[in-house]
C-alpha cells in the first residue's frame, strides 16, 4: 500500500511540474475573418488557430484569438504578463510598416483594433495598443505577418526588437493571403521541429508560391532564435503540408552567387536579398516571356549559395520549346480581366496596383495568367493584396 502511495505520490509531483514548467511560458496567436456576407475580406482565422497548435507542441500555455479586441491586447495572461509581451506572439492580418489591424466581420467598435509602432493610440476609427507601452524583454519571437510591416527603414518589425523582442518578423512586400498561409504553416512547423527562426523561413521559403513577394520575409534581431526543443518526428507525421523539395545537392560547393548565374541555364531570377547578404532566389525557366513551371530556389547566406531546392527537366522543356504556340492576349480580354479582380474589391478597398504574370503549367497542359491586385483598406493605412487566375484558350 505505501508502495503504491509513494508512486501516485511521484506521478502527481511530475504531472504537477510539467504543468508549472508550461505554464510559465506563453503563446498567443491572433488572426480574424475580415469578411461579411456582403462584403469580401480575407480571412485569417486558420493562421492563428495552426500556429497555436505548433505553439502547444512546442511546449507553451497556448491561446488564440480570433475575435480580437483592444481589451485583448492590452490585457494580461494568467501569469500577470501582458499577453503581447508574452514568450511567442503570432499576428496575421493586414498590416502596414508601422501597425497590423483587426476588425471582426466589420463590426467595428471594441473589434476595430490592432497594434502599432510608438504608444497606444487611435487612429481611423481604431484604438491600437502600442509596442512601446508593453515590456517585451521576456518575447522570444514576435510574427506580424501582413502586408509591407518591415518594408522602409523604420518599421513596426524592427522596433519589436528595438523593445526587448529577441527577434521578429514581417514582410517587405505585400502579400496574397493564399500564398502566405501556405508559408506561415510551413513556418510554425519548422518551429516547432526544433528549427531556428532563420531555419524555418529558409525551409517555407524553399516551396513555390503563386504570389512570390511571399518569400519578402525579413527578419531582426536574433535570427538563431529557438522557440523549442523540438518535436520533429511528430511534425513529420502529422504535417498539413507536402514533402521537402528536392535538394539538387550544390550545398557542398559554396558557391559564389556570380559564378552560379553565369554556370546555371535560366531565363528569369525573382530575388528576395536582405542587405546583409542572406535571402533567397528563386530562377524560373521561361520560353518567349511566359513563366514554365520548373525552376530553382537558392537560399543565399553571406554572399554564397548554400542549397538549391527545384527541378527543371530539361529534355522536357526543349520539347515544349520547339512546339510553344502561346494564345493571343488581347488588350481588351487583359482589361476586361483586370477590372474583374477590381470589382472582387469593396467600396472601402482602393486599389493601388495591379500586376500580371503569363504561366504555363506543364502539369496540365494549360496556359494561365495570373492577376494580383495591391489595394489599401479604408482609412487604416493598411494594405492587402488579392490574386485571381485566368486559363487562356
Amino acid at each position: 500500500m505505501m508502495k503504491r502511495f509513494l508512486l501516485c505520490f511521484t506521478i502527481a509531483i511530475i504531472l504537477l511540474t510539467k504543468e508549472l514548467y508550461a505554464s510559465t511560458e506563453y503563446a498567443y496567436s491572433i488572426g480574424t475573418n475580415y469578411s461579411t456576407l456582403l462584403h469580401w475580406d480575407v480571412n485569417t482565422s486558420k493562421d492563428a488557430t495552426y500556429a497555436a497548435d505548433m505553439f502547444a507542441i512546442s511546449g507553451y500555455k497556448s491561446y488564440y484569438n480570433i475575435k480580437p479586441t483592444v481589451e485583448y491586447f492590452k490585457g494580461k495572461a494568467p501569469n500577470n504578463v501582458r499577453r503581447l509581451g508574452s514568450e511567442v506572439v503570432f499576428f496575421s492580418g493586414h498590416g502596414s510598416s508601422s501597425r497590423m489591424i483587426f476588425n471582426y466581420k466589420r463590426k467595428g467598435g471594441k473589434f476595430a483594433t490592432g497594434i502599432c509602432r510608438g504608444r497606444n493610440t487611435e487612429s481611423g476609427g481604431y484604438d491600437l495598443a502600442g509596442i512601446e507601452d508593453c515590456d517585451m524583454s521576456r518575447t522570444k519571437l514576435m510574427v506580424f505577418a501582413g502586408c509591407n510591416t518591415a518594408s522602409d527603414y523604420d518599421n513596426i518589425t524592427y522596433d519589436a526588437t528595438k523593445h526587448g523582442v529577441d527577434c521578429a518578423i514581417g514582410w517587405t512586400k505585400t502579400v496574397e493571403a493564399k500564398s502566405h498561409s501556405k508559408w506561415l504553416k510551413r513556418f510554425v512547423e519548422r518551429l516547432a521541429a526544433g528549427y531556428t527562426v532563420k531555419g524555418a523561413k529558409d525551409y517555407a521559403n524553399t516551396f513555390d508560391y503563386d504570389d512570390k513577394n511571399v518569400k519578402s520575409a525579413y527578419l531582426y534581431g536574433k535570427i538563431a532564435t529557438k522557440i523549442c526543443g523540438g518535436k520533429e518526428a511528430y511534425i513529420k507525421k502529422n504535417s498539413q503540408c507536402e514533402n521537402d523539395r528536392k535538394n539538387v545537392g550544390l550545398s557542398d560547393k559554396k558557391v559564389n552567387i556570380n559564378d552560379f548565374l553565369d554556370a546555371l541555364e535560366y531565363d528569369r531570377q525573382v530575388s528576395f536579398m536582405e542587405n546583409v547578404g542572406e535571402g533567397v532566389i528563386d530562377f524560373k525557366a521561361t520560353i518567349d516571356g511566359i513563366n514554365i513551371n520548373m525552376g530553382y530556389t537558392a537560399l543565399v547566406n553571406n554572399g554564397i549559395i548554400t542549397d538549391v531546392y527545384g527541378e527543371i527537366n530539361w529534355s522536357t522543356y526543349m520539347k515544349i520549346k520547339e512546339s510553344f504556340r502561346c494564345p493571343k492576349i488581347t488588350s481588351e480580354y487583359l482589361n476586361r480581366i483586370k477590372q474583374k479582380e477590381k470589382n472582387k474589391l469593396n467600396m472601402n478597398m482602393r486599389v493601388v496596383s495591379q500586376e500580371y504574370e503569363l504561366i504555363y503549367d506543364v502539369n496540365n497542359d494549360k496556359f494561365e495568367i495570373e492577376i494580383f491586385t495591391d489595394y489599401i483598406l479604408g482609412d487604416t493605412n493598411t494594405y492587402g493584396r488579392v490574386g485571381g487566375k485566368y486559363e487562356i484558350k
